[in-house]
């Protein structure tokens, strides 16, 4: 019996036990699906938000593209989006409404000028050249931004404008004719009364004096001094190029600021076909100017030596003066009579002789001697000191002071004779 009970009792304990056992499975299989349920469920709200803002960017694109035609600038503009191809600037118009796409910050200042220039003819994609009231098409699913074949070009610079030149006045020659024959000791051997014309511009040249920068009627030829060259007193380069022309058979001095300084120029005639140059002659010119106030302006029309030594080889100078004062001349000695200053014949002009009054100005150079004529009156005779090699004449016109003074001197012709005994 008592065996009987333990059997009893073992039984009862293992059957205890077995469904405590199973208890326990039971609760641990409950609470590891309670747990994965747990799992399933996150898993489903993280997969839910996801598809929820795929949907809602679709949506957003969508709606851009129905109301400006293009995707944003910050999705798919800039460098860093899906097209990195930068797109072309400018406006959409829609229901009559006009809106700017946006751009980034170095094209603003370019977009905002836009309403009052063309657009970019060069831009094939450019919203700009759609017509007022356009709908724009509605766009496809999932729609994906056009890339364009070539960048947008930008505006060419706008060349700075030509400056223009102001034309001188049509000016009036003095009615007398040019002297052209022999006489005396005087064999005549050139003249000019310029009635080829010659604009302004014509005249100049940048570095070769020897070039000629003007050829007349019958074959006269001129060379001036370049660019390169500077003047005597104020040193300022000698402007042919914006000083002389021929027009209505005067050679026409436009005496003016260039480059914001007063400006003149320094012709000089080929008297002998090949050579400026020539010892002892007879020159004549007959020329005015038409402003009495061109004080920054001077004269010295003068006979200068080929050898350039000054003042070794002498210098004639006549006329010479300030183009707003009274007509001056004089005759530099040469050899051992010369110096630099105050070795000199003064011509004797008479008073109130001015450059404003048409006047005919003559150098007779000679063997031993030197005669101004001023019209039909000798206003110097020396025998000091001649030059006795070979010269070249000069019209030296150039600046001596400031001021913003303009006006014409106007040479109706010159004349040259060899000395023929």
């Amino acid at each position: 019996m008592l065996l009987l009970n333990i059997q009893i009792y073992d039984t009862v304990i293992i059957s205890k036990t077995q469904k405590i056992n199973n208890m326990k499975k039971t609760t641990f299989i409950i609470n590891y699906a309670n747990e994965h349920r747990l799992i399933c469920v996150l898993g489903a709200l993280i997969a839910l938000v996801a598809v929820g803002a795929t949907v809602g960017t679709a949506l957003y694109h969508r709606s851009q593209v129905t109301d400006t035609g293009k995707y944003p600038a910050g999705d798919f503009g800039t460098s860093g989006g899906l097209n990195s191809t930068p797109k072309s600037s400018g406006s959409v118009t829609a229901d009559n409404d006009t809106q700017t796409s946006p751009q980034t910050d170095d094209k603003k200042t370019s977009d905002t000028k836009k309403t009052d220039k063309p657009q970019n003819k060069e831009s094939t994609s450019s919203p700009s050249s759609k017509t007022p009231n356009q709908t724009l098409p509605k766009p496809t699913e999932n729609p994906l931004p056009s890339i364009p074949s070539t960048p947008a070009k930008p505006e060419p610079a706008t060349p700075s404008p030509t400056p223009v030149i102001p034309k001188p006045p049509v000016l009036q020659p003095s009615g007398q004719a040019v002297p052209k024959g022999s006489f005396g000791v005087w064999r005549h051997i050139f003249y000019d009364d310029f009635t080829k014309n010659a604009p302004l511009g014509s005249w100049g040249e940048d570095w070769d004096a020897e070039k000629i920068v003007y050829t007349g009627a019958q074959g006269q030829k001129w060379r001036a001094y370049p660019k390169s060259y500077k003047d005597t007193y104020n040193k300022r380069p000698y402007r042919s190029d914006q000083v002389l022309s021929i027009n209505n058979s005067l050679l026409n001095f436009w005496l003016h600021n260039v480059d914001g300084q007063p400006a003149g120029a320094n012709p000089s005639p080929v008297i002998t076909g090949s050579s400026q140059y020539q010892t002892y002659g007879r020159y004549s010119t007959r020329f005015k100017v038409d402003s009495p106030n061109m004080s920054e302006y001077y004269v010295a029309w003068l006979l200068w030596p080929q050898s350039e030594r000054w003042p070794q080889d002498g210098e004639m100078d006549f006329p010479e003066g300030n183009l707003a004062g009274g007509v001056g001349g004089f005759h530099h000695y040469s050899g051992a009579g010369s110096c630099t200053n105050g070795c000199q014949d003064v011509a004797n002009i008479p008073a109130g002789t001015k450059f404003t009054d048409w006047h005919t100005y003559t150098i007779e150079w000679m063997p031993g001697r030197v005669r101004y004529i001023l019209d039909d009156k000798v206003v110097l005779d020396s025998m000091k000191w001649v030059p006795s090699g070979p010269m070249r004449w000069q019209l030296q016109t150039e600046t001596n002071g400031n001021g913003n003074s303009s006006g014409n001197l106007m040479v109706d012709w010159v004349s040259v004779w060899s000395y023929s005994p």
